[in-house]
């Protein structure tokens, strides 16, 4: 997740503010984009969907969150990220 965070940091440097409001939307969406392609790179090589699943039903008990609501939190945010990085290179 920090990953995520500091890469856009890293990739605009002082020109950030030149990008806007876009930049924190991307910091978000890379947040939890980076969080998503991590937990799949560490998954599915090691035990195809059902380690994936097996992560999540983790998860879900770890944070005490349903499917439902990571569903509702990280779809949305991970949209955030890519209309920003649209709206930052278009």
């Amino acid at each position: 997740m920090f990953i995520g965070l500091a890469l856009p940091l890293a990739l605009f440097g002082r020109n950030i503010n030149s990008v806007g409001i876009w930049a924190v939307g991307l910091m978000f969406g890379l947040m939890v984009g980076m969080h998503f392609l991590w937990i799949c790179v560490a998954t599915i090589p090691f035990g195809g969907l059902a380690r994936f699943r097996e992560f999540w039903r983790f998860y879900e008990i770890r944070w005490g969150i349903a499917m439902k609501g990571i569903r509702v939190v990280y779809i949305p945010i991970s949209l955030l990220g890519l209309v920003s990085a649209v709206k930052i290179w278009a």
